[in-house]
């Protein structure tokens, strides 16, 4: 963990678990800023990067992501 600022914000490393990827990638941050909306919460999450990442890679977070945050659930 890096960051911590509860209830508004988490920012931890990231490790992607495919070994070419961690070495073309390496260690990544990744944010979460959880803010009140009405009744629900919002989570924003951002995974800034230190250099470019090609299109294929880009495009298996854009689909990852969305499938791990819609998983969450309030307890």
């Amino acid at each position: 963990m890096i960051e911590c600022d509860p209830p508004r914000r988490l920012t931890i490393t990231w490790n992607v678990n495919w070994p070419a990827l961690v070495e073309k990638l390496g260690v990544t941050l990744v944010n979460y800023e959880i803010e009140r909306a009405g009744d629900a919460v919002r989570l924003t999450l951002t995974r800034p990067t230190t250099g470019p990442i090609d299109g294929r890679h880009l495009s298996g977070g854009r689909q990852g992501w969305p499938a791990i945050l819609s998983s969450l659930r309030v307890f």
